[in-house]
């Protein structure tokens, strides 16, 4: 048991740059020189300069989601060590409230949470003890295969300083330095220098700097709008782009002055878009958007199987993945493809009464979303319809009336199909003001049963999959025949466009936009640049990033 000072002191205030503090409405040192007297284009002005915006929403406090911090951990750790780290690694849970996993309200730290937390610290220093020779000398290349006591306090202030700015995500503060350096030299004193090494790797692992969004950002704008620095910035592209910190080019970017303008963002961005790693932030966005974290083993089906059960889970992330790698990642293409290959394993549910599979229609027909919206044992439409109004076109159904009374409803349940039994829901006026507006998206898909295999009939009578959308997205649109024609009408939908580039913000700056239209002005610069690129799901995150919901933050908000 290490005895580490913790909590969470002057660490998330202040000037995230350099030094200790930074004196309330004084520029930073760094920015553009002065251009005597000629201003600089707008895509070579820092960013303080040109906020189009005069109002954004407030920006929540946001820790990183559990799959983030795996990252931080395998990016600041040998990989060996890296390895062993995770398996010991207990992060709290992360929450999931109607949105995504970044999602601030959702994941408060409590006591228990707290804990976790150092707990985890303490196992992976614990770790470095236990086979000191082998992790100290890759984790501290200053030591040169040297672990003698001297050699360990030699180099405490060289890693205090390079693996701190690392597990930081920017330099460390005088005062930050400072207690780094007092808790190596107390442990020392009473265990030795490598339990006072063990004990500056269990103080970054747990610090707040590591686990929070922190954005004190510069200063403010006539507007109260907030820049970023650039440290800060760098986090929040290593996010969107690859789901957990920043890389060596990022970090490098922002300590050498080149990721203050909007064209520096703009240019970190599209080298971000074409690497790897975006999948895993595209795997986790549409996972979580389609609400494949619903999905829960022993489905009462004849075709659930484990194997089939666990590639159900992955899908979505699957779908999300191979789509990345299609020469034309638009979101047409998303909505409407039908060049995806399923797992294997979810053979015998793709070529149930559908050998060739010719009834799939991109990720929203897929097995795996088919059952997140699904009972264990029979489907919902209008849990397909609500999500189809809510996280596809942003047109949320009304609240449920308080003195609605289902015993007003007449017993259907003898009737062989869903759309039957639920008829009443559209013709009783108590309850069609919301269904008939709900019910309608649920209809076509309803040859879809909960496991995401195709049907033609429900009790041996047959699926109406018709659907009329006057009421929905207006006259016209008429009506449907199938989830074939109503996925196209979708995919060339301006609502459904900008309702996908709404939760691609969501999902980037882990809030809702502000219901007073404050960010109004931020959603309208991404959706118009998502619209001027045809749809291109890359050129949508480049223009998430460059936006000013992105590049500022409001005064007063969490920093």
């Amino acid at each position: 048991m290490l005895a580490v000072l913790t909590g969470c002191y002057d660490g998330l205030s202040g000037s995230a740059e350099g030094g200790d503090e930074q004196p309330e409405g004084e520029a930073p040192e760094s920015g553009a020189e002065d251009d005597g007297g000629e201003g600089p284009s707008r895509d070579d002005e820092p960013v303080d300069g040109e906020a189009a915006c005069s109002e954004l929403g407030g920006q929540d406090l946001r820790i990183l989601n559990a799959a983030q911090l795996e990252r931080v951990v395998s990016d600041l750790l040998p990989a060996s060590l890296a390895e062993q780290a995770l398996g010991v690694a207990n992060f709290p849970q992360t929450q999931i409230d109607n949105h995504f996993s970044t999602f601030a309200t959702a994941n408060r730290v409590n006591a228990d949470d707290s804990m976790r937390f150092e707990d985890t610290a303490e196992a992976i220093a614990d770790l470095v003890l236990a086979d000191f020779d082998t992790h100290a000398p890759q984790l501290v290349p200053c030591l040169e295969g040297d672990t003698s006591e001297g050699s360990i306090s030699g180099c405490a202030d060289e890693f205090i300083e390079t693996f701190g700015a690392k597990a930081f995500r920017r330099p460390l503060r005088d005062s930050e330095a400072t207690i780094a350096r007092e808790i190596f030299d107390s442990i020392s004193a009473s265990d030795g220098a490598r339990a006072g090494l063990a004990g500056l790797l269990q103080f970054f692992l747990q610090a707040p700097q590591l686990l929070y969004v922190a954005e004190p950002g510069q200063a403010a704008n006539a507007d109260g709008l907030i820049k970023l620095s650039p440290h800060e910035l760098a986090t929040r592209l290593g996010l969107l782009f690859l789901d957990g910190p920043p890389d060596a080019a990022l970090l490098d970017a922002a300590e050498s002055g080149a990721l203050e303008t909007r064209a520096d963002v703009e240019a970190q961005a599209r080298r971000l878009s074409q690497q790897p790693e975006l999948a895993w932030a595209m795997a986790t966005f549409h996972h979580e958007w389609v609400r494949g974290y619903t999905l829960v083993d022993d489905r009462a089906h004849p075709l659930s199987t484990p194997d089939a059960e666990a590639a159900l889970r992955e899908e979505l992330r699957a779908f999300a993945t191979w789509f990345l790698d299609q020469p034309d990642a638009r979101l047409a293409d998303l909505l409407t493809t039908t060049a995806y290959v399923p797992d294997p394993r979810l053979d015998a549910i793709y070529a149930e009464n559908d050998p060739q599979a010719s009834q799939r229609k991109g990720l929203l027909t897929t097995a795996g979303a088919m059952a997140s919206m699904s009972y264990a044992d029979h489907t919902s439409l209008i849990s397909r319809g609500v999500f189809l109004r809510s996280q596809v076109l942003c047109r949320p159904p009304p609240e449920l009336p308080a003195d609605v009374d289902p015993g007003e409803l007449d017993d259907t349940s003898h009737l062989p199909t869903e759309r039957e039994r639920l008829e009443p829901l559209m013709t009783n006026p108590t309850c069609a003001g919301c269904h008939a507006a709900i019910n309608p998206l649920g209809f076509p898909f309803e040859v879809y049963d909960w496991i995401g295999a195709y049907r033609t009939t429900e009790n041996d009578a047959p699926i109406d999959t018709s659907a009329d959308l006057t009421q929905i997205l207006g006259p016209e649109y008429g009506t449907v025949a199938d989830a074939d024609e109503l996925l196209d009408v979708i995919a060339q939908s301006d609502v459904a466009r900008d309702c996908y580039a709404r939760q691609w913000f969501r999902y980037a700056l882990g809030r809702s936009e502000d219901t007073t239209g404050a960010d109004d002005c931020a959603l309208d610069q991404i959706t118009s640049a998502f619209a001027a690129s045809g749809g291109d799901v890359r050129e949508l995150l480049v223009a998430i990033a460059t936006s000013d919901a992105f590049l500022f933050r409001t005064e007063g908000q969490a920093q």
